[in-house]
């Protein structure tokens, strides 16, 4: 059995989990936001969320299984998708958010 030495990965990996975190997060409140008045919330959420999170999903994952490697190589490709998912749906939130909570 071969244990992986996980004190050179933990703050990188940290990263990874907080940018997925922050972008699931983030989707998930616009969206509800969005769902919350509509006649079939609870069919509608997971219709519009779903398309909209995979890419994110297959980023963190991605991410992760390349920290978890051995040797551990972190793609700098699904790191600035993070990020970039991040701030997009952040600034969207920022300049749409009272008109989502008003309606």
């Amino acid at each position: 059995m071969h244990l992986l030495p996980l004190a050179s990965r933990l703050l990188p990996l940290v990263g990874v989990l907080m940018l997925g975190t922050l972008g699931l997060t983030t989707t998930g409140t616009v969206f509800s936001a969005v769902a919350s008045q509509a006649r079939m919330r609870e069919l509608l959420l997971p219709l519009l969320l779903l398309p909209v999170l995979t890419p994110v999903l297959i980023a963190s994952a991605e991410a992760t299984t390349g920290l978890l490697s051995d040797p551990p190589m972190l793609e700098r490709v699904w790191l600035l998708f993070l990020v970039a998912f991040d701030v997009v749906f952040l600034t969207a939130t920022w300049l749409f958010g009272e008109y989502l909570l008003e309606e």
